[in-house]
């Protein structure tokens, strides 16, 4: 989930709030306000990424030049990927956030460590 998803979703929660309650409705905005800031200060990666990449490594636009990465969903691309499996990217998102090295930071080179080390297809 992104963060935009998360504001859309409070916002819709929100917005069925039966009867209106003010306060309520201020307490929400402020947090949806907060989520914005940390969104726009802070970066980011996802599963997606580890899809992105992963793709990458396995030169499919090599294969057939007219597939765009950022079409394929995960629930596609198992038919893909040969190296990688896809239901293994959360768990390798998840170690490596609670891994990395905060003094050298996450980078692709991080990314890929990550896809073999926890990602390889058995």
């Amino acid at each position: 989930m992104y963060v935009s998803d998360l504001v859309n979703d409070i916002t819709q929660f929100r917005d069925k709030i039966e009867p209106k309650n003010d306060d309520l409705y201020a307490y929400l905005d402020y947090i949806i306000d907060q989520i914005k800031i940390i969104e726009e200060t802070s970066v980011q990666w996802s599963v997606d990424d580890f899809l992105f990449q992963a793709l990458g490594n396995e030169d499919v636009q090599m294969k057939d030049p007219n597939i765009e990465f950022y079409e394929i969903t995960m629930d596609e691309a198992h038919k893909y990927l040969n190296k990688y499996d896809p239901a293994k990217f959360q768990y390798a998102l998840e170690r490596m956030i609670d891994k990395h090295d905060a003094s050298i930071g996450i980078t692709w080179n991080t990314i890929d460590f990550f896809l073999d080390e926890y990602c390889l297809k058995s």
